[in-house]
């Protein structure tokens, strides 16, 4: 039962961080990319505090294990920023495959340090979802005429790729101390610092608009409630398995795109988003 209630919490988590995605493209644009940092990382730690208070006695007070999820916020805040900024830089064709492929590094932490047990009809699911999501958005073309090395972005994609397999996986420790609860909030909190000091070195504060603060509004509480489902699924699954649920936002973050914002699809897209739920599926059972 723990299982499954752990799955039921990821594929919520897949939903709520494959929305955040294309809802957050708005404000960088509008208001720039320290201000949006900024903004989202208070809005989540809002979100994340009000949800603790409604959650009262849900948690472990031990000042040790809020230190470490403290630092573990501002390590997540590294990939997040390198994220961004590899989307400014390069083409989500080409970036999106490379950071969301980062489950493959927190499936090795756990197997190495954690001992969770992938079964060979696992790694089977993994290998449909990694290949799904590469035949999802991947500019193959691009990279015959120029090279990987070459594409602008691809640098940040790859610190991305390994930081935030490193921070899904260091998560599972605070968490089965102090509870999903108190490691969101600590760890937003954690985030939210080095966002202020990465906007106050840059200097480039923009007050947002009431039309950018709906999307800014949007992107942030998806976070928060895809952080805390994200939290609640490794206190009942494994994280590598949660983990590469999760990191299959992008087909919903494709979908959420194509809906609500009119992106044109191609078929290979539509196979590719049916591949990787197959995959994630067959991961979820087997």
């Amino acid at each position: 039962m723990d299982f499954l209630l752990g799955v039921i919490f990821a594929f919520i988590a897949l939903v709520t961080f494959g929305v955040s995605t294309p809802f957050s493209r708005y404000p960088i644009k509008k208001i720039g990319l320290s201000s949006t940092i900024a903004y989202r990382g208070a809005i989540t730690a809002i979100v994340a505090l009000l949800v603790f208070i409604a959650m009262p006695f849900q948690y472990s007070f031990d000042p040790l294990y809020i230190i470490i999820a403290f630092f573990i916020g501002i390590i997540g805040f590294i990939p997040y920023l390198t994220f961004l900024k590899a989307l400014d830089k390069g083409k989500i064709g080409i970036i999106a495959p490379i950071t969301d492929s980062s489950f493959l590094v927190t499936i090795f932490l756990s197997v190495m340090f954690y001992g969770e047990i992938f079964t060979p009809l696992n790694w089977l699911a993994v290998l449909i979802i990694l290949a799904g999501m590469v035949s999802l958005s991947f500019d193959f073309k691009s990279v015959k005429r120029y090279g990987l090395k070459m594409l602008p972005g691809v640098s940040y994609a790859i610190i991305t790729f390994f930081l935030w397999g490193i921070f899904y996986f260091i998560e599972r420790v605070p968490v089965m101390i102090i509870g999903p609860y108190l490691l969101l909030l600590v760890v937003e909190i954690g985030v939210f610092a080095p966002a202020t000091v990465y906007l106050g070195a840059t200097g480039k504060f923009k007050r947002p608009d009431r039309e950018t603060m709906k999307f800014l509004l949007i992107t942030g509480i998806s976070t928060a409630v895809g952080g805390l489902c994200f939290n609640i699924a490794i206190t009942l699954a494994d994280v590598g398995l949660v983990t590469t649920i999760t990191k299959s936002a992008p087909i919903v973050a494709l979908l959420t795109a194509k809906l609500l914002f009119g992106e044109k699809l191609k078929r290979r897209q539509y196979i590719s988003v049916i591949v990787v739920l197959l995959g994630v599926i067959l991961l979820s059972l087997a």
